[in-house]
């Protein structure tokens, strides 16, 4: 287990006291926990023991996130992951895939050089021209893009007038960060699950739900919405990401597994993960 968390900065003070790169903790009676910091050896896990250690583990956030393990990258070895893994690789994560949706790429980066240009010219007391917030504009970018080939809109509202993320797309983006922030992080009732629904020491669960909540809000109804439209034939010609999955036949995807995968999609975005 490979983890650089706030919450297991506990673990790294211990592994620096028996000054080790590879500890094993057991808790309760049967639970064991391998933390692994050397690159060598965590190539054992990801490459030499791939097929021993391939599956993902149980984990309450990991539940949350992904509808149920409905999604692909959270989903447990199993048939589950293996369809969803391939829908993901033929439609989602192909090369054709990727060419047809370059136009909307490149939109966004024509959108963010506006952007840019109207930070600078907004007058400033202290410089010719306005500050340009480095982290903000490349967060701004991230989430655009992925709304964009996603959903086939920049924004979930109106937006700004200097083209900036509006109150909407700022709460979206700031919940995509929690669930990131608490996804796999420790949390004492993935050990004892019989815990779960019992009690929430750390206010884990209550924090990733909110947080999950609160995505949801704005993921939800654009999606159900864009199956009715299918359904009544008022769209007819597949422009995003979304229509792809609608669209897929043999096996055809349930709305949960829409749901959890375009969610899983935003929070597991590498964009993001670079931004944090």
């Amino acid at each position: 287990m490979l983890q650089n968390r706030p919450t297991f900065r506990w673990i790294d003070k211990l592994m620096e006291q028996y000054d080790t790169p590879i500890l094993c903790m057991r808790i309760g009676p049967s639970t064991h926990i391998v933390v692994v910091t050397s690159p060598d050896i965590a190539c054992e896990f990801l490459k030499k023991q791939d097929a021993i250690f391939a599956s993902r583990p149980e984990v309450l956030s990991a539940y949350i996130t992904s509808e149920g393990y409905c999604s692909t990258v959270m989903s447990p070895l199993g048939n589950q992951w293996k369809k969803m893994r391939k829908i993901v690789n033929q439609n989602v994560l192909s090369m054709p895939i990727h060419k047809w949706l370059q136009p909307k790429r490149d939109e966004e980066a024509n959108h963010l050089l506006l952007y840019i240009y109207n930070q600078i010219k907004k007058p400033n007391g202290l410089t010719d021209g306005g500050l340009v917030n480095i982290r903000t504009v490349s967060q701004h970018y991230c989430g655009n893009l992925m709304r964009h080939v996603i959903f086939g809109s920049r924004f979930f509202g109106e937006g700004t007038e200097d083209g900036g993320p509006g109150k909407e797309e700022t709460e979206h983006v700031s919940a995509l960060f929690t669930i990131l922030e608490y996804l796999y992080a420790f949390c004492i009732t993935d050990y004892f699950q019989w815990l779960r629904g019992k009690t929430d020491f750390d206010g884990h669960e209550k924090i990733i739900r909110t947080a999950n909540s609160s995505v949801r809000k704005y993921h939800d109804p654009l999606i159900i919405r864009r199956i009715q439209m299918w359904n009544d034939g008022v769209r007819n010609e597949e422009d995003d990401l979304l229509d792809v999955l609608i669209k897929h036949e043999n096996p055809k995807l349930t709305l949960d597994e829409i749901k959890a995968q375009i969610g899983v999609r935003f929070a597991n975005s590498r964009c993001f993960h670079l931004q944090k």
